[in-house]
């Protein structure tokens, strides 16, 4: 399985290739340079992998890179609400240049994205937490139906079958409400609310004793909260998060 989906994937990302080379070059939305098949270039995708993979200056709590030399950042000095995520990593700030991948992606839709963000993932995934399968962060009920895919569904595809990640679809998530709409408070008052272990695994499947959650975006954690505190009440021993982009 895993090679076909290597296969399917190079004659994909082939095709990809020479479509794009037969229509307009586009600009890198870092540097402005040309690129092909996605809009950023070669370059700048070599320095995300650089930049994605510093495990130096992060905060011990949630993962967020530092700007000064404390351990832990300003949100988790104030309200420390990660108690059940045993630890997180953030491959980049969403800040500046860097809120056009997300949009890219997310938004517009760009599915190129997915295998390169995926490749990033399976890095920081192999230097931190090599022995550790992956849950994903499930979308919002009727999400795939009326927008046609999920980004951390399509993330998880190319992480089982390129890399072999173990992958436990193990989460669902009951509010349709999207969570960029709530502020700080309610966010943290929906810890606990917004997510249940799917049926299977409250009656027989056992999870590994050792879980990653991975999403896109860390704001408040208190997804990522509600995700790590139901694993735990199921037996899971640790869990840790990964994000793609932090605020």
């Amino acid at each position: 399985m895993s090679f076909l989906f290597k296969t399917l994937h190079f004659l994909h990302t082939g095709a990809a290739y020479v479509y794009a080379a037969l229509c307009a070059s586009q600009n890198c939305i870092s540097c402005g340079g040309q690129s092909l098949y996605m809009p950023l270039c070669t370059n700048c995708r070599r320095e995300l992998e650089k930049q994605s993979v510093c495990a130096e200056n992060r905060c011990v709590f949630c993962g967020r890179l530092l700007v000064s030399e404390k351990k832990s950042c300003l949100e988790c000095r104030e309200t420390k609400i990660m108690c059940h995520v045993d630890g997180a990593y953030s491959l980049f700030p969403y800040l500046l240049w860097k809120k056009e991948l997300l949009f890219q992606w997310k938004t517009e839709g760009n599915r190129a994205f997915s295998s390169f963000f995926a490749g990033l993932i399976h890095k920081v995934l192999q230097n931190n937490y090599p022995d550790f399968a992956v849950v994903p962060v499930p979308p919002r009920p009727g999400k795939i139906f009326r927008e046609g895919w999920d980004q951390i569904e399509d993330l998880c595809r190319y992480l089982n079958g390129l890399y072999g990640t173990r992958i436990y679809k193990a989460l669902r998530r009951l509010s349709s409400r999207q969570q960029k709409k709530l502020n700080r408070a309610e966010r943290l008052s929906r810890v606990g609310k917004e997510y249940v272990l799917k049926k299977k695994y409250r009656h027989g499947t056992k999870l590994p004793h050792n879980l990653v959650l991975l999403d896109d975006i860390m704001t408040t954690g208190a997804t990522l909260e509600t995700c790590a505190l139901i694993l735990k009440k199921s037996g899971v021993q640790r869990v840790y998060a990964v994000t793609l982009f932090s605020c």
